[in-house]
């Protein structure tokens, strides 16, 4: 098991690419989402860039909140740079725009799956999610996410 770092991964259960070469790897483990600019220019073994779902790089707060994720079992980027983590036993999906160009570990802007990004409350509904596994975004910019219970 890695350690929480800005070079360690622990638990990789997802990875995205933007248009602009960036990569990004939801870790369950490390309870975040990395960046990496772009990820073709680096050499073997560089540091991550930024930081998604935790204030900081060594940091692992299982509580959920507007900057802190649980379990981060997927994530997806569309075509406008906004990246969704899929925080699966939070029960909902965070989303930061522009999350390219924010400071690492700004917190997310809007929260999908839960009333508020301090909730975690269960029930299957239009609105809610038990367990958000891994998400998608088509060409027409609509996010699919799985829910698995």
């Amino acid at each position: 098991m890695a350690e929480n770092s800005v070079n360690g991964m622990n638990e990789p259960t997802g990875v995205f690419a933007d248009t602009e070469g960036r990569l990004g790897v939801s870790e369950n483990g490390n309870r975040r989402g990395t960046r990496f600019d772009p990820a073709a220019s680096k050499p073997n073994g560089a540091p991550a860039d930024g930081v998604l779902g935790q204030v900081n790089f060594t940091t692992a707060a299982t509580i959920p909140t507007q900057s802190g994720v649980s379990s981060v079992l997927g994530l997806a980027v569309d075509a406008g740079g906004t990246v969704f983590i899929c925080d699966g036993s939070s029960r909902r999906v965070l989303g930061s725009r522009n999350a390219a160009t924010k400071a690492s570990c700004a917190p997310a802007d809007f929260v999908f799956g839960q009333a508020d990004f301090d909730s975690a409350s269960a029930g299957i509904n239009n609105q809610s999610f038990i367990t958000v596994f891994a998400s998608a975004v088509n060409t027409a910019g609509r996010l699919y996410t799985t829910d698995l219970f």
